[in-house]
C-alpha cells in the first residue's frame, strides 16, 4: 500500500489537509477437496480532504469530504466496483471558559454492490465542562453506520464442513451511542 497525508495554513486561521491511500492484495484459497486454487484481486483507493477554520475564539469549523472505491475481481468475491462519499461538517462552540459544545454531521453515501445505495445522515452532539485543572464531564450523543464489508457480502470460497456463501441482500449496520463521562488529573501518576 501507498499513503500520503498533506497539510498546510492557508491562513493563520484557516488549515488545509488531505490524506489519500491505495492498497492491492491478492487474495488466495486452496481448496481441501481439490487441487482448484481460488483467487481474487482488490484494489483500494482512499482519499479524505478537510478544512478547520479558526471563527475568533468561539468557533472552530471543520468541513471535509471523504471517498473510497474499491475494485475487485475473481472467484472469491466476483467482479465488484464498490464505493462510497460522505461529507460531513462540525462546529465547536465555547460557550464559556469551561463550557464546549460541539454540534456537527455526516451524510454517507456508501455502496457495497447490493441492490441500492446506503444512505444516511449521522448528527453528533457533545457538551464538556471543566469545573477547575484537570477536571472534565463530559456527554456525547451520535449515530453511525456500516455497509458490510466485501468479505460479509460476497466471499464464495471453503471446502469440507467450512464453506463461504454469498449473501448480497444483507443491509447496513446502523447504531447510536450515548456518553456521559467524568475525568480526574490526578497530578504525574494518572488519570
Amino acid at each position: 500500500y501507498v499513503s500520503s497525508l498533506f497539510s498546510t495554513a492557508i491562513s493563520e486561521n484557516l488549515l488545509f489537509t488531505g490524506k489519500a491511500m491505495w492498497s492491492h492484495a491478492t487474495w488466495s484459497f486452496q481448496e481441501t477437496i481439490s487441487p482448484e486454487r481460488t483467487e481474487s484481486i482488490v484494489d483500494d483507493v482512499r482519499a479524505e480532504v478537510s478544512c478547520r477554520l479558526l471563527l475568533g475564539d468561539l468557533h472552530t469549523l471543520t468541513l471535509g469530504l471523504d471517498g473510497n472505491a474499491d475494485i475487485i475481481g475473481g472467484a472469491m468475491f466476483g467482479g465488484r466496483r464498490i464505493g462510497g462519499l460522505a461529507v460531513y461538517g462540525q462546529d465547536e462552540i465555547q460557550l464559556a471558559d469551561q463550557l464546549t459544545l460541539t454540534l456537527g454531521a455526516r451524510f454517507d453515501v456508501q455502496s457495497a454492490g447490493l441492490t441500492q445505495k446506503a444512505l444516511q445522515l449521522n448528527p453528533k452532539s457533545a457538551l464538556a465542562y471543566n469545573p477547575w485543572t484537570g477536571t472534565t464531564i463530559r456527554a456525547s450523543f451520535g449515530r453511525g453506520f456500516r455497509v458490510p464489508s466485501i468479505w460479509e457480502a460476497f466471499i464464495a470460497a471453503g471446502g469440507g464442513f467450512v464453506k463461504g456463501v454469498p449473501n448480497p441482500e444483507l443491509k447496513p449496520e446502523r447504531s447510536s451511542s450515548y456518553e456521559v463521562g467524568f475525568s480526574q488529573a490526578l497530578g504525574d501518576f494518572g488519570t
